[in-house]
């Protein structure tokens, strides 16, 4: 049997936005601490490095000022905390830094800023991004599908049921069938289906 393919019924574009929306201040957040780290005049950021950068900054900037080159001293190598203290760095360094270490005292930015670290991206211009796969995911989430042929065939015929209602509104003369309409007033269940309630010709 060939794979059911499913399909698109629609998307809430509303809540779409709503839910992107909710990521605008902590976009910002990280925007203004990019901004801040181009000051210092490094290599600009790759698309991946916005984690590393908050999470281990003296690290992160030594590497960017070394090359990533390892430094040993009499046999011994120095680590990125080490060689972070001995190398020159520009202006502003240690402020950008001192900055996001205080930041992360607060247990309020930690859970409203830096827990959503892994859901942006740098983009062109070191402009900040939500990525591709969180929007994706967020669209998906709000879109509605047909997910079986069982599901189509019964959404299918509902919709043949609309076309019908619609039709005897054209003919009714009276009540048209609506929200307030209760279905014992076209149709009653008996013997475990459903027959037509006679009366119902009084509406036409």
């Amino acid at each position: 049997m060939a794979n059911f393919e499913r399909v698109l019924l629609g998307r809430n574009e509303q809540q779409i936005r709503n839910e992107l929306r909710m990521f605008e201040p902590r976009k910002e957040y990280f925007q203004k601490l990019v901004d801040k780290y181009a000051e210092l005049g490094l290599k600009s950021l790759q698309e991946n490095d916005l984690i590393e950068l908050l999470e281990n900054p003296k690290s992160f900037i030594t590497k960017q000022i070394t090359a990533d080159e390892i430094l040993n001293i009499g046999g011994l190598r120095l680590n990125s905390e080490k060689l972070f203290d001995l190398i020159e760095k520009p202006a502003g360094t240690d402020e950008f830094i001192n900055k996001i270490i205080s930041d992360k005292q607060h247990r309020s930015t930690i859970e409203d800023y830096h827990f959503y670290l892994g859901y942006f991206i740098v983009g062109n211009e070191n402009k900040i991004e939500v990525k591709p796969e969180i929007i994706e995911r967020i669209t998906e989430n709000c879109s509605l599908y047909i997910e079986t042929q069982n599901q189509l065939d019964g959404y299918n015929k509902v919709n043949e049921l609309v076309q019908i209602i619609n039709d005897l509104n054209q003919l009714t003369t009276k009540n048209k069938i609506g929200s307030d309409t209760e279905l014992t007033e076209l149709m009653v269940w008996t013997n475990g289906t459903n027959v037509i309630n006679k009366t119902v010709v009084k509406r036409f």
